[in-house]
């Protein structure tokens, strides 16, 4: 469902003109979130998002889903571990653990830096 849905919630215009990533989670245990990310420039599901992943744990924490530490399971299967404080300014202090790969490499024409 996420990829029929992903594309349209993306480009809203609610989030126009920039778009957002969209980040679909469940809950599987008091500390454990399933996420899917379809995110905005690969224009597709992906498999990992740091950044998903912590704001998926913030409001599965903020509507009393799940406690922290928050694991994030993510569509290439590996757990992503987040931790952050929570104050009356907002959050802070956020940490996230899990492993990192590479899986392109690239080189950046210097005429297109310009």
């Amino acid at each position: 469902m996420l990829c029929p849905l992903g594309p349209r919630v993306r480009i809203h215009e609610s989030f126009a003109p920039a778009g957002v990533n969209v980040n679909a989670i469940h809950r599987i245990d008091g500390h454990t979130i399933r996420m899917r990310t379809y995110e905005r420039g690969v224009e597709r599901e992906t498999l990992a998002c740091g950044t998903g992943a912590v704001a998926s744990a913030i409001v599965a924490v903020a509507n009393g889903l799940v406690s922290q530490p928050v694991s994030v399971v993510v569509s290439s299967g590996q757990v992503l571990v987040t931790r952050f404080m929570t104050t009356i300014e907002g959050i802070s202090a956020i940490c996230l653990t899990g492993e990192a790969r590479f899986v392109a490499t690239g080189h950046l024409d210097p005429e297109g830096l310009v």
